[in-house]
């Protein structure tokens, strides 16, 4: 992960030094990491996020936040994944007369893109190394682009709960594609997978989960893999009553990570040989 991130610090320091004063840029984005008193006192007239979007947007704070936060979500994401595969969830890519022809991966909330990072390291090492794979991080903040971008993947401004461009509008337009590409790419042998990492904490809305219902149930998205923080989680239940499978991947306690799938899917049988990497991730006192 040390290796991995270096383009990303490099981009930041190097847009901060552009900035002027970068010791005091990396002072406060320090302190604001460090605060985070949007969520621990909140703020009169907002929702209590770790941060708010200004914060998110400060040089000095994203530098900060990829030094740090970059551990947490690789591993955690690599631990969801491995939790998955014991499931049989990528267990066709072990099928040649099966095997998707390429993949796309969508991190919504995605920021710097480290679940992507993750996503692409278990593919290659697990499950295939030939297979073209397309990254795209969806967050609210336009400044994460130059981050994403630096580490070769692709970056796109979304808001989950606008109404004016769905995920595959975005994606369209990143591409440069007649609406309803990429939508549609299933059809061709392209499998697209969605991560959700501390989103749904903030946006469990009737129409967040009618619309990540219709993707499922459109066949347009193969699973939705979710982490959040506390081990009760609104969407779970709201999903299921959409007919939705929900499998919860830590135990039936505990819904910090889960995976989402069309009703009636078929998973090849669990695959006990796939290791168990980071034990503790996500974090749990013991």
């Amino acid at each position: 992960m040390v290796s991995l991130n270096q383009p990303a610090l490099k981009a930041c320091n190097e847009r901060i030094k552009t900035m002027g004063e970068p010791q005091k840029i990396m002072a406060e984005g320090k302190q604001i990491y460090s605060e985070k008193k949007h969520l621990i006192a909140g703020v009169a007239g907002h929702k209590k996020v770790t941060w708010s979007q200004e914060e998110y947007d400060h040089a000095g704070m994203q530098l900060m936040y990829l030094k740090l936060k970059s551990f947490q979500r690789f591993t955690e994401t690599w631990s969801m994944l491995e939790r998955c595969a014991r499931l049989g969830l990528f267990e066709e890519y072990q099928q040649p007369s099966q095997k998707p022809t390429c993949a796309r991966v969508v991190s919504i909330g995605g920021g710097p893109g480290y679940e992507l990072v993750a996503f692409e390291r278990f593919f290659r090492r697990y499950l295939d190394s030939s297979i073209p794979l397309e990254l795209i991080s969806l967050d609210l903040m336009p400044t994460w682009d130059y981050i994403v971008n630096a580490m070769n993947m692709k970056f796109g401004v979304y808001d989950i709960e606008g109404k004016s461009k769905s995920m595959f509008d975005v994606i369209d337009e990143l591409n440069q594609t007649p609406k309803g590409t990429s939508e549609n790419a299933y059809q061709t042998g392209c499998v697209t997978y969605v991560i959700i990492s501390y989103v749904m904490i903030y946006v469990s809305t009737d129409e967040v989960c009618d619309m990540f219902a219709k993707l499922l149930a459109n066949g347009n998205v193969r699973t939705i893999l979710v982490s959040e923080r506390g081990k009760k989680t609104q969407a779970l239940s709201m999903m299921a009553k959409r007919g939705i499978e929900v499998h919860r991947l830590i135990s039936i306690d505990d819904e910090r990570q889960s995976m989402w799938l069309k009703h009636g899917t078929r998973l090849k049988p669990p695959n006990a040989t796939v290791p168990t990497t980071f034990p503790n991730q996500p974090f749990m006192d013991r």
